[in-house]
């Protein structure tokens, strides 16, 4: 389907090439008032977008893309390049060492009978720290809930932790377990507070947890293809085994 407002493709399935090519184009021509078109993105990023362009054939884990790479050329073959990059990582579990305890920051986790609290609190992380990302929109706490929730209810709580910092939460890591593995699918740190080292900290805290759980992998989930994010993915031996891309199409 299409959204006229961003000049959005989205959610919609192809069944062959050919079948692809012709949904798209017409999805293209109800578009043509936009200079750019960016696809597929399913209205906004906190929603489904981006299609696997790499997979060396692992198993897929929830909340990724999961596509036939053939999709890729259909964008391709319509003149989208692209526009931006994402990959996740995978590496063991083993011998991790804590980070040095800091006295004003305080790692802890997430208690189970505050679900709506840590929501909020989530939530306002999100708002705060997402703002500059790539095509970031804000939504509603009332769409954030309705997304989120369902997705907790069905989680282990044990792997969502907080930040804390001269006595206010200012960073959460969202990870779960699937299969054995661990995912480690959203860190976000205020603003203010980035280049405190928060990140780094709470990413080491939920593998040192991991580690004395058991778990012996983990995966640095769908992170965009910057300087940064490769770094924190290899400090731990993480390998890349998974890209995802954006497309764009400029008139």
């Amino acid at each position: 389907m299409i959204y006229k407002d961003k000049g959005y493709i989205g959610n919609f399935e192809m069944n062959d090439i050919q079948d692809g090519k012709e949904k798209l184009t017409r999805y293209m021509k109800e578009l043509a008032e936009h200079d750019e078109i960016i696809a597929p993105i399913d209205g906004s990023t906190w929603y489904h977008y981006r299609l696997v362009s790499y997979t060396d054939g692992s198993p897929s884990f929830p909340m990724e893309p999961s596509n036939p790479l053939w999709y890729n050329d259909v964008y391709t073959d319509l003149g989208f390049v692209p526009i931006k990059k994402y990959f996740s990582a995978k590496g063991p579990v083993k011998n991790i060492k804590p980070y040095k305890e800091s006295e004003r920051v305080n790692i802890r986790g997430f208690k189970s009978g505050d679900v709506h609290e840590m929501l909020q609190t989530m939530y306002e992380i999100s708002m705060a720290s997402f703002t500059n990302n790539f095509l970031f929109h804000p939504i509603s706490y009332a769409e954030f809930e309705a997304l989120y929730l369902p997705r907790f209810n069905r989680m282990d709580h044990d792997f969502i932790l907080v930040a804390e910092m001269d006595q206010k939460v200012v960073g959460f890591l969202l990870a779960f377990v699937t299969n054995g593995i661990l995912i480690v699918k959203t860190v976000a740190v205020v603003p203010e507070y980035r280049f405190a080292g928060i990140g780094g900290m709470i990413v080491n805290a939920v593998l040192v947890k991991a580690e004395k759980m058991g778990i012996k992998t983990s995966i640095a989930a769908l992170m965009a293809e910057d300087n940064t994010s490769r770094k924190a993915a290899t400090r731990y031996g993480g390998k890349i085994f998974r890209e995802y891309t954006l497309y764009g199409l400029k008139r």
